[in-house]
This record gives structure tokens, sequence and C-alpha cells, in this order.
């Protein structure tokens, strides 16, 4: 019961909260292609790890290295600002790294994804309902799609190698600051020439760790989360950032959750929930807590909590076991209020 709002594959939790209302149902936008990426010889190097690292072999922000991938893209630097590893998903084992020009964990601007154990219908399944271009360059079999959702811009590679699946997104908005918007040949490159670096380091046999928990993301009560969103939450990445900044996701095979620690004072200002919206007034310093409305499937449990000098923002796909949830029930509200506890200190 994955909602198509799902967080941090697309935006990421914050950029959610901050693109809400962008009109997300805008008809997508033929690709323009990759055209002039035949023949990249790639120069990204392998990252240095500046996350809390993975137990095993596979590091998913290992794929390149960061500050080849910034000055690519023609920006002063990038920083890991989330993890994902997702069960199922794109037909197998999905876990993710994203990026952003600010050391802000939750907001994201490009996200490398490996899948491991899928195939090419299920892995390509995404593209069937927008105009996608197809390519030779990468891999067995390759896709790029262009469209966009209001104010924000997405485009997107996918290629297939063998039964490990990779999607390289890039996305920006029409407001100042963040992802710049790149023209077609730099953004050719920044996607092909990361694409084929991402190929070339990928294990034969790829394996994806669970993971664990770390800092603040570890005081979460999964029990009690898993119970409320109707699936047991089996897999967790952490991101850690400056002034206790934090991103946690955690996910199970049909539910997920992500909470993000917001301190930029900038930032804390700007997505601080209106006194007007609260519907939890003593939950921290007021919280709106909600279920966002999605025609097609259950919606996911949102909410914003205002504390006293940062803001927790929390987005959650419920499973198929947690039923129909049309408004927050108590034990959703309870659950955003032991998270706040855990995530507050």
């Amino acid at each position: 019961m994955r909602s198509s709002l799902r967080l941090v594959a697309v935006l990421g939790i914050a950029g959610l909260f901050a693109s809400a209302g962008c009109g997300g149902d805008d008809p997508p936008r033929p690709g323009a292609g990759l055209g002039g990426t035949a023949g990249i010889t790639p120069s990204l190097k392998p990252l240095e790890p500046t996350t809390v690292p993975v137990e095993g072999d596979f590091d998913e922000c290992g794929l390149v290295d960061i500050t080849d991938l910034a000055a690519v893209m023609g920006v002063d630097t990038l920083y890991v600002t989330s993890r994902e590893m997702l069960p199922e998903a794109d037909g197998g084992r999905l876990a993710g790294c994203s990026y952003f020009t600010e050391d802000v964990p939750g907001i994201v601007g490009m996200t490398i994804n490996t899948v491991a154990g899928t195939d090419r219908q299920r892995f390509f399944a995404p593209f069937r309902e927008r105009q996608a271009e197809s390519q030779t360059n990468f891999g067995d079999y390759s896709e790029v799609v262009a469209y966009e959702a209001g104010s924000v811009h997405f485009r997107e590679l996918r290629a297939i190698q063998g039964t490990t699946g990779v999607h390289v997104k890039y996305t920006y908005n029409d407001s100042p600051g963040g992802m710049p918007k790149l023209e077609t040949q730099q953004l050719a490159q920044v996607l092909g020439a990361t694409m084929l670096s991402v190929l070339k380091k990928l294990p034969n046999d790829l394996a994806i760790a669970d993971g664990t928990p770390e800092g603040p993301c570890a005081g979460v009560d999964l029990a009690q989360a898993s119970r409320v969103l109707g699936d047991e939450l089996t897999a967790a990445r952490t991101v850690l950032g400056s002034a206790g900044a934090v991103n946690c996701q955690f996910a199970g095979d049909d539910a997920n959750l992500g909470i993000v620690v917001i301190t930029d004072p900038a930032r804390v200002r700007s997505m601080r929930a209106p006194a007007e919206l609260v519907t939890v007034a003593d939950l921290g310093e007021g919280a709106l807590v909600r279920i966002q409305d999605n025609d097609e499937a259950q919606g996911p449990l949102e909410a914003t909590v205002n504390l006293a000098d940062r803001v927790l923002l929390l987005i959650a796909d419920y499973g198929s076991a947690a039923g129909t949830v049309s408004t927050p029930r108590p034990e959703d509200v309870e659950l955003v209020r032991t998270i706040t506890r855990a995530m507050a200190g």
C-alpha cells in the first residue's frame, strides 16, 4: 500500500512538505533524451563514505566520488542527505543514497538507487505511464524520462544489468536555491557519467543489508510503529547532520516510516506548522497531524511538530493490515508523540 507520494525516493520528507500544493497531478512531459552521452568516459571515483556505515560489503553511498559528482554538476559541494533501504521495491531489494547542495538531512536533489534481484519487466514498470525514451548506452537496457510536478522537475535514467537495476534521478525546483537547473548536455553528462560509474562498480552478487538505526534513530520504538502502520519495519538507514539534524528511514515489505529533524534556523522558520493548522496543541509546541489525500490508494500519515528550535517532520505509508485510515487515529497521534520524545531527547 505504498503511497504515490513515496518520500525519499522522490523528494525526501522535507522536500515533500516544502512542495505541498505544487500540483502533483500535472501530466508527464516527454524526456529530451540523453543525446551526447555515447562515448562518455566517467571520471567519477569511489565515494569516501560520509554517513553512518551499513554492515556488509555494499555501501549505497559509495558508488561515486562526491567531490567529482559536485564538479560535474557545477556546484561547490554536495552532502549525503538521505539513505534508504526498501525490502520490496521495483521488483527487488532497493538501497538508495541521496545528495543535496546543503547539509540538510531529508532534502534531496540527486538520488542513486540500486535494486537487487529484479528483472526488466518489474524494474521499468514505473515508467509505463511515462513517455520514456529507450537508450542503448547503459547496461543491458535503459530508459530515460522527464516529468514535472508543478514547480518541481524530475529527470531520471534507469538501467538494468543482469538482475540489478539502477536509477539515477536529478530533481530541481523553479524556486531559488537548491539544485541548479542544468542545460541538456550538462544534465546528460551528470546522469550518463554517474550511471556508467555505478554500473562499473556494482558487485557481481549484490547483497543489500537491512541495516541498523543509529544515533537518535535507534530510540524509535519500531515495535509500536510496526503495530500502528500494519507491517513489521525491518530495514533502517540513518543520516546524521550538523546541530542535531537527522534523517531516519525505516521500511517493511508494505509500509515505511521517515523522520527528519530540521535544525537550520531559516528552514525551521519556514517549515513550522502555522498556528491555525495545528491539530494537536499539546504535542511539542503544537503539531499538524493529518492523513494526506490520495485518490488512488491509502494516503500517508504526515506530521509537522513544532519544537523550540527545530521542526520534526514525519511521513509514513501504511501496510495493508492497517486497513483504511481516513483521519488520524489516537494510536497515530501517540506514535508521533513517542517518536518526538525519542528524537527530541
